[in-house]
């Protein structure tokens, strides 16, 4: 329990997870929020506003096994020994004692399952929360977070390490934008050689000119969202937001770099 707030911080996170796979996975999210203001009848809080939502996807990772659910005592255990957390009743892999000691930080989700067998049908449905439909494209979560961001000078979803999930029946804009190594700066983001301002801009004139001619002959989200994310890459190369790119490639350690090397973060 917090000192400050009566809402347990460990159920606030329980219900914002909940809350979150509601949305994604299609399910009603006006009971949540009806549970939500039952339960915090009365409390002064204020409304937490999010500053950015990363998610690790470890394609290829340890099993679940070997890290956050060991199964210790089970015939479908894993070979290594579960350890205490400074939680009570929550045990994780013995090569996770660092860890061990920061859950009450974490929220652990072990009820998370599915039927779907096929590792790229069942990567769509982790980064969207549906299975592959014929007739639907889902956006990625990224592509939904980035849609109620409403960034303009700076892109509102990034992937780091792969070209991540794309913005699916969301207008193009909404895409990720690609770091695939963030261990060097991000191409593109600069005038060319040879190129001053005023050729730049001669050029971006001749572009825009001819991306509404395209338009006009060709009327549709596909010429509008082709046209949004060359003005977003316009905007992102004047912004002082793109120091973040060039700086990323400075700052991380050699074993951050080892680590982004060896996984997908989107």
């Amino acid at each position: 329990m917090s000192t400050r707030d009566s809402i347990p911080r460990r159920w606030f996170l329980e219900l914002g997870v909940g809350a979150a796979l509601s949305f994604g996975l299609g399910l009603p999210f006006g009971g949540e929020r009806s549970a939500f203001a039952k339960n915090a009848a009365g409390a002064k809080t204020k409304t937490p506003r999010a500053r950015a939502c990363i998610l690790l996807y470890m394609e290829g990772g340890p099993s679940q096994l070997d890290t956050f659910d060991p199964k210790p005592g089970r015939p479908t255990g894993g070979p290594f020994k579960a350890i205490e957390t400074n939680v009570k009743g929550i045990r994780i892999s013995e090569h996770l004692p660092m860890l061990a000691r920061q859950m009450k930080r974490l929220c652990l989700i072990r009820s998370l399952t599915s039927k779907e067998g096929n590792h790229d049908r069942a990567r769509h449905l982790m980064h969207t929360g549906y299975p592959p439909q014929g007739g639907v494209d889902h956006p990625a979560f990224g592509s939904v977070v980035a849609l109620t961001r409403n960034l303009r000078s700076v892109p509102g979803y990034v992937a780091i390490g792969g070209p991540g999930e794309d913005a699916g029946f969301l207008d193009a804009s909404y895409s990720p934008f690609p770091v695939l190594d963030p261990t060097k700066p991000t191409r593109n983001l600069g005038l060319a050689g040879g190129v001053d301002e005023g050729r730049f801009d001669a050029r971006l004139e001749l572009w825009r000119t001819l991306q509404a001619d395209f338009a006009t002959d060709h009327p549709g989200v596909l010429a509008s969202g082709q046209r949004a994310v060359g003005e977003q890459a316009v905007s992102l190369m004047h912004s002082a937001s793109v120091a973040a790119f060039s700086w990323m490639a400075i700052s991380l350690s050699p074993a951050e770099r080892i680590f982004r090397r060896t996984c997908a973060v989107y």
